[in-house]
C-alpha cells in the first residue's frame, strides 16, 4: 500500500520539475523584436535628422547589444539619446565618458554612461550599442523607442535610399535570472531622400472639426471628444496611432517617419459630421449587417474598440457614448 500511494506523488513532483524547466526555457526564450524606423528625409535642405530604433510586442530583456550600420559616406553618427525607462545607456562608447577617470569627483564618476551624448565611432559605418541595466531586479517588458540616433548629413547631393542595420549579438540578450534569449530578431531600416511634409486630413463639418498643429513629425490635437489619427497601409487599412500621453491634456502623437499623409477623425464618427449621434449608431449597425458598405476611413472612425473591423460592439458602444451611459477615451 505505502509503495502505491509513493508513485503517483513521484510522478507528480516529477512532472512539476518537468513544467517548471518548460517554463523557464519559454521565459528565456521570449520574442524580442527590434526594428529601426524608415524615414524620409530632404538630404539637399537638412543638416540632422533622426532615426528611432524600438522594440515590438513584450521584450522581456534586461540586457542587450546591436551593432548599427550605415553609410558613411552620406551620413556622421553625430549624437544619440537613449530611453532610460526602456533601454539606459548600459556600456555604450560616448565621447563623454572618454576622460581621466582619476580625476573625476564620485558625483561625476556616478554620472558616467549618460543617457545621450556624442558617439564614439571607431570603426567607420558601424557603431555598437549596449543598452539595458545589469543591475535591474526586474525585465523590461514595455515595448517603445529603445534609442534615438542622429546622424548628420555629410553629402546633400546624395540620391535614392540607404539602408541602416541592425545587426543583433546574440548572446547579450539576457533577463534579470542571467538567462540567455535566443529568440532575438532585428529588422533593418531605411532613410529615402525625398520630402518629409506631412499632409493632415481632417473629417468634420462647420464647427465640428478637430484641431491640429503639426511640427515635423509630431502631431497636437485638440477637440472636444476624442479622436482617432491614423494613416494608410499598403492595402489602404488604416493603422491607428496611440496617444502619446492619455492622461494629458495634450493629445500628441508621434508619426511613424515614413508616413506623409494621417488621417483625423472623431472616435465613433462614422457619417463624418465631427459629432457623435444616434445615425453614427445606426449607421455603423447597417454596415455590421451587410445593408450598407463603409469607406475605409469610415471604418476607422466606426471601430471603437479598436479590433480592426466593424462589429456589433461598436454599434452598441457608439449609442452608450450617445446616451452618456459610456464614454470614449483617446
Amino acid at each position: 500500500m505505502t509503495q502505491r500511494r509513493r508513485v503517483p506523488f513521484i510522478l507528480l513532483v516529477a512532472l512539476g520539475m518537468v513544467f517548471a524547466l518548460a517554463t523557464s526555457v519559454l521565459a528565456a526564450g521570449g520574442n524580442l523584436q527590434i526594428k529601426c524606423d524608415d524615414v524620409t528625409v530632404d538630404l539637399a535642405n537638412t543638416d540632422t535628422f533622426e532615426v528611432n530604433v524600438r522594440s515590438t510586442g513584450n521584450p522581456s530583456y534586461v540586457t542587450g547589444t546591436v551593432d548599427v550600420t550605415f553609410d558613411d559616406n552620406t551620413f556622421d553618427l553625430a549624437y544619440i539619446r537613449f530611453n532610460p525607462k526602456l533601454a539606459p545607456n548600459n556600456a555604450t562608447y560616448l565621447s563623454e565618458d572618454d576622460v581621466d577617470l582619476s580625476k573625476l569627483s564620485d558625483a561625476q564618476l556616478a554620472a558616467l554612461g549618460s543617457d545621450e551624448g556624442t558617439p564614439v565611432v571607431t570603426t567607420a559605418g558601424k557603431f555598437c550599442v549596449d543598452f539595458g541595466d545589469d543591475l535591474k531586479d526586474a525585465n523590461y517588458t514595455e515595448a517603445g523607442v529603445l534609442f534615438t540616433l542622429v546622424f548628420k548629413v555629410a553629402d546633400k547631393n546624395a540620391t535614392g535610399e540607404f539602408p541602416i542595420g541592425l545587426t543583433v549579438l546574440e548572446d547579450r540578450y539576457l533577463t534579470t535570472d542571467g538567462e540567455l534569449i535566443t529568440n532575438v530578431n532585428a529588422d533593418d531600416g531605411s532613410v529615402k531622400n525625398g520630402s518629409s511634409t506631412i499632409t493632415v486630413n481632417v473629417i468634420g463639418k462647420g464647427t465640428n472639426i478637430p484641431s491640429y498643429k503639426v511640427d515635423d513629425h509630431e502631431l497636437e490635437v485638440t477637440y472636444s471628444v476624442p479622436c482617432k489619427i491614423g494613416y494608410k497601409d499598403a492595402s489602404g487599412n488604416y493603422i491607428a496611432i496611440n496617444v502619446e500621453d492619455a492622461a494629458s491634456e495634450k493629445h500628441m502623437y508621434s508619426i511613424p517617419m515614413s508616413v506623409t499623409e494621417v488621417l483625423v477623425v472623431v472616435k465613433g464618427d462614422t457619417n463624418g459630421d465631427g459629432k457623435i449621434t444616434l445615425a453614427d449608431a445606426t449607421k455603423t449597425k447597417a454596415a455590421f449587417n451587410n445593408k450598407i458598405v463603409l469607406t475605409a476611413e469610415e471604418v476607422f472612425a466606426g471601430n471603437v474598440n479598436t479590433d480592426d473591423k466593424i462589429t456589433m460592439a461598436d454599434a452598441t458602444k457608439t449609442k452608450a457614448v450617445y446616451n452618456n451611459k459610456s464614454s470614449f477615451a483617446w
